[in-house]
């Protein structure tokens, strides 16, 4: 495709949609990495960022960032609950709140970086009422959960699962998200010098 405006087709299978097809998205000028499949069966799902000169990519292990130098940085990361051997379960991916992310492409704007300092006093507290079984504010669970940094992924529903991050936490796992734990600071730092 040309595409001399900033708008750009991006092939996925996005909301309800049973095949992945190619979708138009407009303005991409001001989106920086794209996230897509690497064709790779479905049971084993990775995902890939590509930006204008960089890549990032998601084996189910690491989270690789392929420089335009021509290196690599990685971090360790996960995604979706962790089984009895301490390893997700790709072929649960369509099952919510415990399967990885759903292999498919999304967006990411580094523009859009959320920061647990960011948030009121009132937004923070909420997110602490996960502790007594209630899942309330913007960042349920807090630090704990998300780490101190998150960002959303799009398109933010895919099949019959939604809201995806890349963030960190004290504790592998997630219910969906790609989860760096303790690497979260550091990727978020590149991130957010794009």
């Amino acid at each position: 495709f040309i595409d001399p405006d900033g708008q750009e087709w991006y092939y996925y299978r996005g909301g309800r949609e049973k095949k992945a097809r190619w979708h138009f998205i407009k303005n991409t000028a001001s989106v920086s990495p794209f996230i897509g499949t690497t064709g790779l069966p479905v049971s084993l799902p990775q995902i890939t960022v590509k930006g204008k000169v960089e890549a990032l990519s998601f084996d189910g292990n690491m989270l690789s960032w392929h420089r335009k130098e021509g290196d690599t940085k990685e971090w360790r990361a996960v995604s979706g609950r962790l089984d009895e051997t301490g390893k997700t379960q790709p072929q649960l991916q369509w099952k919510k709140d415990e399967g990885p992310i759903p292999e498919s492409r999304y967006l990411v704007n580094p523009r859009e970086i959320q920061n647990w300092a960011d948030l009121s006093l009132l937004q923070k507290g909420a997110a602490y009422l996960r502790a007594i079984g209630i899942k309330a504010g913007p960042w349920p669970g807090g630090p704990p959960a998300w780490g101190e940094h998150r960002v959303p992924l799009y398109p933010s529903k895919v099949g019959n699962r939604s809201n995806f991050f890349i963030h960190g936490g004290s504790f592998p796992g997630s219910s969906g998200c790609i989860d760096l734990t303790n690497m979260a600071n550091d990727f978020f730092q590149h991130l957010g010098n794009q």
